[in-house]
């Protein structure tokens, strides 16, 4: 008999794959920043507006919430083939907006696992 914490633990897992939209890609923290500064990729952040105020990624992106990017979309402003890399606090957010940017047709979508907070835990810079 399988011990429970393990079945709740391969649910769990199971759930979060069933929720990552096809053709979205989650990137670690390093390999998202080595994204950023090596390609031509739009930066979209997709947390509240006091979260952005907070504290961003320091680099040139747009902010669209994400409870607003439908209706927003046009400001992204970017081909439909250019690279767009998508961040919010934890990952969740990033990951409907990425299911939300390949439904609007954008072919190369990546989220960063774990938002902006696995970003700081790797020591990597924010600006206020």
């Amino acid at each position: 008999m399988s011990h429970p914490l393990f079945v709740l633990a391969a649910l769990v897992t199971l759930s979060a794959c069933a929720r990552m939209p096809e053709g979205l890609k989650g990137l670690d923290a390093p390999t998202f920043k080595a994204a950023l500064e090596t390609e031509k990729a739009v930066l979209l952040d997709v947390r509240t507006v006091a979260e952005h105020a907070e504290a961003r990624i320091k680099a040139p992106q747009v902010h669209l919430p994400v409870q607003e990017l439908e209706a927003r979309l046009a400001e992204l402003k970017a081909p439909k083939d250019q690279p767009i890399l998508v961040y919010c606090r934890s990952g969740n957010r990033s990951a409907k907006a990425g299911a939300i940017l390949l439904k609007a047709g954008y072919r190369d979508v990546r989220h960063l696992e774990g938002g902006i907070g696995a970003w700081k835990a790797k020591g990597f810079p924010v600006e206020p």
